[in-house]
C-alpha cells in the first residue's frame, strides 16, 4: 500500500507516461501473455468494465476524449477515480465495502456491454 500523496501521483504519472508512448509497452505485454482480449471477453464474448480501458486511458492521455470514451466510455470516470485515490488514499477496509465494489464492477461491466456491444 503506498501511504503517501506524492508516491501514489509518482505511480499515477508514471503509468501516464507509459500510456502515452506511442507503442505502449502493457499493450505488447498484455497481448503477449494472452490477456487481450480478456478471457472471458475472448472465449464468452462478455465485456468487463475495464474492457478497452487500456486504450481508452491511451487516448485520454492523448487529450483524444472521443476516442476515449469510444474505446471505453467509463475512461474518464475511472481516471477520475484514481486522480481521487492519488489525493485521498481511499481504500477498501469492510466487508460491506468489499460487496458494494464488487456489485458496482457486476453493474459496471452489465453497463459496458449495454453500451458497448460486441461487433
Amino acid at each position: 500500500m503506498i501511504k503517501t500523496a506524492v508516491g501514489r501521483a509518482t505511480l499515477v504519472i508514471a503509468a501516464a507516461a507509459i500510456a502515452y508512448l506511442p507503442a505502449n509497452p502493457l499493450v505488447r505485454a498484455e497481448a503477449m501473455l494472452g490477456l487481450s482480449p480478456a478471457p472471458l471477453e475472448r472465449y464468452l464474448g462478455i465485456k468487463s468494465v475495464f474492457s478497452g480501458m487500456t486504450e481508452g486511458m491511451h487516448q485520454l492521455v492523448h487529450g483524444e476524449l472521443g476516442k476515449a470514451l469510444a474505446a471505453n466510455f467509463l475512461t474518464p470516470l475511472v481516471a477520475c477515480l484514481v486522480l481521487a485515490w492519488v489525493v485521498t488514499g481511499a481504500h477498501i477496509r469492510t466487508r460491506h465495502q468489499e460487496r458494494w465494489a464488487a456489485a458496482l464492477f457486476i453493474f459496471l461491466s452489465a453497463l459496458v456491454n449495454i453500451v458497448h456491444p460486441l461487433h
